[in-house]
């Protein structure tokens, strides 16, 4: 008797374990979504022990967002963006204060906005971290064009 009551409810909780972590990949995807535009495509899922990692493609913009999110809340902690922007250049024709402008002019309710330069090999590129009242970021920009290559949301 107590066999079968074991193992009764070993499969009981084997089946709302899997039934459970079924439930992650689908609620996971649809809290990333609601940070991202309406057009992305989903291309790949990760889940780890506490958090899952929805990768999606916009097909328009061709920007990659890597979205993690918490499997204990739902919320969205951090995602990536990446464009086919390159981030460096020989030359600089972007002033700070353009760089300034133009996150200014993508995000109105920036603030504490600190601009510096990187380099990668020969290329200078501008990076830049900035609040939000919704997250804190940091983007890389093109110091030519001041197009946005990668940007980084951690989210509070």
């Amino acid at each position: 008797k107590k066999l079968l009551s074991a193992t009764a409810m070993m499969g009981v909780m084997l089946f709302s374990t899997n039934a459970f972590a079924g439930m992650h990949a689908a609620d996971a995807i649809e809290a990333a979504k609601t940070k991202l535009p309406e057009t992305i495509v989903v291309m790949g899922y990760d889940e780890g022990q506490d958090t899952a990692i929805v990768n999606f493609r916009d097909p328009e913009s061709l920007l990659d967002y890597a979205v993690e999110v918490s499997l204990e809340t739902g919320k969205v902690l951090k995602m990536d963006v990446e464009g086919a922007s390159i981030h460096g250049s020989t030359i600089m024709t972007k002033s700070v204060e353009d760089i300034m402008a133009i996150i200014l002019t993508e995000y109105p309710d920036a603030q504490e906005i600190f601009v510096t330069t990187g380099q990668d090999g020969n290329n200078t590129y501008y990076d830049a971290v900035f609040v939000t009242p919704e997250f804190a970021a940091e983007v890389k920009m093109n110091p030519v064009t001041g197009a946005f290559s990668e940007r980084e949301y951690v989210f509070f």
